[in-house]
This record gives structure tokens, sequence and C-alpha cells, in this order.
């Protein structure tokens, strides 16, 4: 694990969920602050035109940076869903594999089965006859 992503941010998972939670709380208060101070700073009307058929908006100048800003998070948001689609199917495949292995488990416990040889596979150390 030395060199890898894990092991340089082992730290993190050592700090207390409440400040963790307090941190994000702050950064996300701070952001806010900022958007609202920027707002206020640009309340004029300024010409907004977006087609050379159609007549131009006036709008704030704060709504097109907002509408990027919030287009922008969308499209992070879109794409990361879609990078981590394997691994969200990896982890339902594996959810399903615990199942399984529980369940024959608990019918061996029971007695009913006997140690299928899928079970087996799956235990460390164990050979399949």
């Amino acid at each position: 694990m030395k060199g890898t992503a894990a092991a340089r941010f082992s730290g993190f998972a050592r700090l207390p969920l409440r400040f963790v939670k307090f941190v994000i709380s702050l950064v996300g208060v701070c952001g806010a602050l900022i958007i609202v101070a920027f707002a206020v700073a640009n309340r004029e009307s300024a010409p907004f035109v977006w087609s050379p058929f159609h007549p131009s908006l006036d709008v704030p100048l704060y709504i097109p940076p907002l509408v990027c800003l919030f287009a922008g998070f969308l499209a992070g948001g879109f794409f990361m869903w879609f990078k981590n689609g394997p691994l969200r199917r990896e982890n339902r495949r594996r959810k399903k594999n615990i199942r399984e292995l529980e369940a024959a488990l608990e019918n061996m416990k029971t007695g009913e089965e006997d140690f299928p040889p899928r079970v087996l596979e799956a235990l460390p150390g164990k050979r399949v006859p």
C-alpha cells in the first residue's frame, strides 16, 4: 500500500467525522458568501446577446457567470456518474456474491447442505477436492 493514493491520504480517515462535516460546512458557507457578494456587486443590467438573429436580453451581470458555474457543476456530476459506472457495477456484483455465500453458509450451519465447491473456492486457504 506504500506509495498509493490510499497510503498518502490515510490520515484523513482518522479525522473525526464531526470535524470533517464542520470543515465542509465552513467551505460551503464561505462559498455562499462569495456568491452573494458577487451578486450584490454586479446588480446592474447588461445586454446578453446569444444569437445575432434574436434580440438581446437585459440580464443582471451576475447571472451568466452563475449559470456557467451551475452548468459546470452539473456536467462534472454527469461525467463522474459515468466514470464510476464500472465501480458501481462491481459493487452490485460483489454484494450479490456476498448474499449468495451468506445464504450458503447459513444452510451449512443448519445442516441442510454440504460445502458446495463455490463456497470452498471463496474460503481462504481451502482447496476444492
